[in-house]
């Protein structure tokens, strides 16, 4: 049985075996699975506006009075990346 060697010298013979690989530039779409070569970032927010990552809603704490369960009405539904078309009052 071949003697046990540490994680370290383990560690020490696969860097010294390690190649660097070459860079190419690649269309997006052919670069799937493969690693970049240097950080990019995108030129500007994609969406470009506020977006939630989930769906929810919205209300106003003053109408959250007494103890739960809360009645509240829904008063407009919202879309992903739609403006708001209305502001919240009381009720």
């Amino acid at each position: 049985m071949k003697p046990r060697i540490t994680v370290e010298d383990a560690d020490r013979a696969l860097r010294d075996l390690a190649q660097p690989l070459g860079t190419e530039f690649l269309p997006l779409e052919a670069a799937v699975t493969r690693i970049l070569a240097e950080a990019i970032q995108a030129e500007h927010d994609y969406p470009p506006w506020t977006n939630a990552a989930m769906d929810g809603f919205a209300l106003r704490s003053a109408d959250l009075k007494g103890a739960p369960p809360y009645t509240l009405k829904i008063v407009h539904t919202l879309m992903a990346g739609a403006p708001a078309a209305v502001r919240l009052g009381p009720g």
